[in-house]
C-alpha cells in the first residue's frame, strides 16, 4: 500500500541489529580477532610508559600524526578512564555498529529510504579486516560510509 512502512526501513530495527553486532565482543573472554592482544600490548606500553621505568627501559614513544591511528587515538584519550582491556572492547565493538550505520546511511541515501538489500550487506560488518584484526582500517572504513 502507498505510505506504508516496510519492516527493513525501522530505524529501530537498524538499531537493534547495529547494538546485536557488539555483542561478541563483550560476551567473549578474549574477541576473536587474531591480531588484537598485539594493539592491546601496543595501547599498554604508550598508556603506561610514562609510569613504568621498566617500559621506558625497553620502549619509546613517539607520537606522530600519520593515517590509520584512529583506535589508538580513541583508546589514548579513553584508556585511562576504562583500562586497556575495556578500552579496547568498546572502541574496537563498535567498529561493527558504526559499519551497520553506515550501511543503513548509504542505502538511505542512495535510494531515498533503505533498501531491502542493504539487509543481504549487514554480514560485511564482519568483514575480512575487521576478521583479521585491521582495527584501525576498520574503523576508517565504517567512518567512510557514515
Amino acid at each position: 500500500m502507498p505510505g506504508e512502512r516496510l519492516w527493513w526501513t525501522s530505524p529501530v530495527l537498524w538499531l537493534v541489529l547495529a547494538l546485536a553486532t557488539t555483542i561478541p565482543f563483550f560476551i567473549a573472554d578474549i574477541p576473536p580477532l587474531p591480531d588484537l592482544p598485539n594493539h592491546v600490548a601496543r595501547y599498554y606500553v604508550f598508556l603506561n610508559i610514562d609510569h613504568s621505568p621498566f617500559l621506558q627501559h625497553y620502549y619509546d614513544a613517539h607520537w606522530k600524526l600519520v593515517g590509520n591511528l584512529g583506535v589508538d587515538i580513541i583508546v589514548r584519550i579513553i584508556g585511562p578512564v576504562l583500562g586497556v582491556e575495556l578500552a579496547t572492547r568498546v572502541v574496537v565493538g563498535i567498529i561493527p555498529l558504526l559499519t551497520v550505520a553506515g550501511i543503513y546511511s548509504v542505502s538511505r541515501a542512495l535510494n531515498g529510504q533503505v533498501a531491502p538489500s542493504a539487509l543481504v550487506a549487514l554480514p560485511l560488518a564482519y568483514n575480512w579486516s575487521l576478521n583479521n584484526g585491521f582495527v584501525n582500517f576498520s574503523l576508517s572504513a565504517a567512518m567512510a560510509l557514515l
